[in-house]
């Protein structure tokens, strides 16, 4: 099923992407920064500061969010450190441990878990996560729209990142403001 909505609902992942910036442009939080473990590209980490910087994003122990989707909420929660995390819904309660997938469900479930468990998490933490290690960069061809040209960020991962490396992410940013847009 998610699979289907990543394909066919482009206005959904473009709701979701604004939701990220909405998340992260509202809230400030006075934070020292902390050095990062590895050198970042100049770009994302304009980027990364425009949103509240990712200092304030490592300092950040956990964070938990609500998403509608129809008649059911789903409350999701996620440690920041450890990456663990727990999302309820009424008819499933999935995770993960720190080191694998777990799944509590009804029968009326029919998603795939180890896809689904840190999906929305990584649209919402947007740039944030692009810290993480094992990711690599390079550049993305600037997206024209309305007479403004986006510069990009191509988001790729090592072979043995993740449960789907070979997937790729673009980040899109106002040239002027580096804030991530639409």
């Amino acid at each position: 099923m998610m699979n289907n909505l990543r394909y066919k609902k482009p206005l959904f992942w473009a709701a979701l992407l604004g939701m990220s910036c909405v998340f992260s442009c509202n809230e400030r939080i006075n934070v020292v920064e902390k050095p990062i473990s590895k050198k970042l590209p100049v770009d994302i980490t304009k980027v990364m500061d425009k949103h509240g910087g990712v200092g304030a994003w490592k300092a950040m122990k956990s964070m938990s969010y609500e998403i509608k989707r129809g008649e059911i909420n789903e409350i999701q929660k996620i440690d920041l450190i450890t990456r663990k995390e727990r999302i309820e819904a009424p008819n499933f309660t999935t995770g993960h441990d720190g080191e694998k997938v777990w799944l509590k469900a009804d029968t009326t479930y029919n998603g795939n878990a180890v896809f689904y468990h840190n999906l929305m998490f990584y649209f919402i933490a947007m740039p944030f996560v692009l810290s993480d290690d094992g990711i690599n960069y390079g550049d993305r061809e600037a997206l024209s729209f309305e007479g403004i040209d986006y510069p990009g960020i191509r988001i790729s991962y090592g072979d043995s990142i993740g449960y789907s490396p070979e997937d790729e992410y673009y980040i899109h940013y106002n040239p002027d403001t580096y804030q991530m847009e639409w």
